[in-house]
């Protein structure tokens, strides 16, 4: 019986498997427990006859499974459980490159699993996981560490910076970041980093992952002092990052505002951009020149007055399809939207003090609009000629509908509530919403909901 590695959760006793071998499974296959066994090109049971009793070992036996990929990952053994039932360790199981328990009852593994030099890809994700040992830092071939959603994991041991072969580690918290992360140069795949003031989690330790892409979420930039340490971070050069979310968390008292036109220092290539929670930025990046740029959010950034021409350059946001502003309390004038030819959709959200400039503020490729918690609505909806989706809630100073949203001929829902200061509605333009599939109109104010 060898030792098993990975132990259920509290309050159970320890289990493990005897290593039964070929020479068993043949014995099993020629007994009447089992039959009709059929098997694929690995010898992994894909179907067979059974009584019950031994039905949890056929199964176990058939997650033991030879692989060629896994993730983008390189492969070759590979071992999948999805209970509690059988989660020990063998001794002919050291040769493991993957090994994946997905949401698996246990709350602790054993120094042992240091014994599994070949593993190349461990997930943890979902389960009661209090603490990983150091041991995990020799396994120096690990490519993929999977901890999603691992709530009660308080850590990780310290010298995980060894860990040279890891390129993909997958978190939810940042408080599993490892420290001096900027150690593992090759890491690819990092979607949190948390900002701290402390040694070995600056934002700086980002510079060193040149070969970063996809997503990354950064919290905790009110921990950044200034514009130097800030572009430590070498974001310019990382042209695989595709989108970028930036989490202050609101300021802390007396942070300098480093972000400012001439410190940008986001990439260019994005597809998808959000500032989140700054309060004391006042101006806007350039952003209109990124060429790729598709999703652009902005929220709770109190702040920040105008979106001018310190938001775009020359150039105007080519790709952008989407802009979500929410919450920017001190906003008062955006930019005329029909300059950014590709905007499909668009949603402000508690902006009170909002005005429109112009006419024709919207591109005809319009297809949504929500204004919730606005002052008033933009002019010229009629030359939104495609557009489908139309939610007005909680605008106080609204007090008509304009006659000319009948001409959106290509409307399919219509919402509108919440208006409390709304005396008229042109009802007979109704008639000429041809596509309407949705219509939801008030509460509104006494006056009108007593025509």
């Amino acid at each position: 019986m060898a030792e098993g590695f990975l132990h259920q959760s509290k309050g159970s006793s320890q289990l493990a498997l005897e290593d039964i071998g070929n020479e068993h499974v043949n014995d099993l296959l020629s007994n009447s427990l089992l039959k009709d066994v059929e098997m694929d090109l690995y010898g992994c049971i894909t179907r067979c006859k059974m009584h019950d009793l031994v039905h949890d070992i056929a199964q176990f036996i058939s997650h033991v499974k030879l692989q060629n990929v896994f993730d983008g990952v390189e492969l070759w053994h590979s071992l999948f459980l999805n209970s509690g039932s059988f989660i020990h360790m063998v001794r002919d199981f050291k040769g493991l490159r993957v090994l994946k328990f997905g949401g698996v009852d246990i709350a602790s593994v054993s120094d042992s699993i240091s014994k599994l030099k070949h593993l190349r890809y461990f997930d943890i994700s979902k389960t009661l996981i209090e603490r990983l040992p150091k041991s995990i830092t020799q396994l120096y071939l690990l490519e993929t560490l999977r901890l999603l959603m691992c709530f009660k994991l308080k850590k990780l041991p310290r010298g995980m910076k060894i860990l040279v072969s890891l390129r993909h580690l997958y978190l939810s918290f940042g408080r599993h970041v490892p420290v001096e992360i900027g150690r593992l140069s090759i890491i690819r795949t990092l979607p949190l980093f948390e900002v701290c003031t402390k040694r070995g989690r600056q934002i700086g330790e980002l510079g060193f992952l040149v070969e970063l892409g996809g997503e990354l979420v950064i919290r905790g930039l009110k921990n950044v002092r200034d514009k130097e340490e800030a572009m430590g971070a070498r974001l310019w050069e990382k042209k695989k990052l595709q989108k970028l979310i930036y989490l202050w968390n609101y300021g802390r008292e007396g942070c300098k505002d480093w972000w400012c036109p001439k410190s940008s220092f986001q990439p260019t290539n994005l597809v998808d951009l959000k500032l989140l929670r700054y309060q004391n930025v006042k101006i806007l990046p350039t952003l209109g020149q990124y060429p790729n740029l598709k999703f652009l959010h902005i929220e709770g950034l109190d702040n920040v007055r105008c979106i001018g021409n310190e938001f775009y350059t020359i150039v105007v946001f080519p790709s952008l399809k989407v802009l979500n502003i929410i919450e920017c309390d001190s906003l008062n004038i955006v930019p005329r939207m029909s300059r950014f030819s590709s905007l499909e959709k668009l949603e402000i959200y508690k902006c009170s003090k909002l005005s429109w400039i112009g006419n024709d503020p919207f591109p005809c490729s319009f297809k949504e609009l929500k204004l919730n918690g606005c002052k008033s609505l933009p002019s010229g909806l009629s030359t939104c000629s495609s557009l489908r989706q139309l939610f007005i809630v909680d605008c106080i100073n609204l007090e008509s509908v304009p006659e000319d949203v009948g001409k959106l001929k290509f409307l399919e829902e219509f919402h509108i509530s919440y208006c409390q200061n709304l005396k008229s509605f042109p009802e007979d333009s109704l008639g000429y919403l041809t596509s309407l599939k949705k219509l939801e109109l008030g509460p509104f104010s006494e006056e009108l909901e007593g025509i």
